[in-house]
């Protein structure tokens, strides 16, 4: 639950870039126009596959019916609503295009890089001792050969 949150926040910025960078080339006449015509959720495509996979379920017939109409809804209520909240955001983008939306991706970013920066972390340990014992195999090498190819604790 914890990576769902920043991810949500990135697609809602990226969102509002779209509308402010929409705005800012002042193509766009009319954006709620634009995002009528060409943001439309298509439900029907989505019924014809899940209905043709019901056919191949193993179980009942009224039970295979009742759970891809819970499916359905599921998946058109999913869709319908990211399709409108998307919209919402790339308006609310081309509205307001004196926020600034830059400062956002700074913080998406840092927040990236502390993620791999503490996925990392657990790695430095065992780097350092690896590295400080090729250091120590070094050292060995280099006495030895200091002392005429002989070794240092001769009798």
């Amino acid at each position: 639950m914890k990576i769902i949150n920043p991810i949500f926040f990135t697609m809602i910025l990226m969102l509002m870039l779209i509308g402010h960078t929409l705005q800012e080339t002042n193509k766009v006449e009319n954006i709620y126009n634009l995002t009528e015509e060409i943001m439309v959720w298509d439900f029907n495509y989505t019924e014809t596959v899940i209905t043709n996979t019901s056919d191949m379920t193993s179980i009942n017939a009224g039970q295979a019916g009742r759970v891809s109409n819970i499916i359905l809804k599921f998946v058109d209520f999913a869709g319908y609503s990211a399709m409108e909240i998307s919209k919402y955001f790339i308006e609310f983008g081309y509205n307001n295009p004196q926020y600034d939306y830059d400062f956002g991706l700074m913080i998406i970013k840092f927040y990236f890089i502390l993620i791999i920066s503490a996925t990392l972390a657990p790695l430095v340990v065992p780097l350092m001792l690896l590295i400080y014992l090729i250091f120590l195999g070094f050292k060995k090498i280099f006495i030895r050969n200091k002392y005429k190819g002989g070794d240092t604790n001769e009798e």
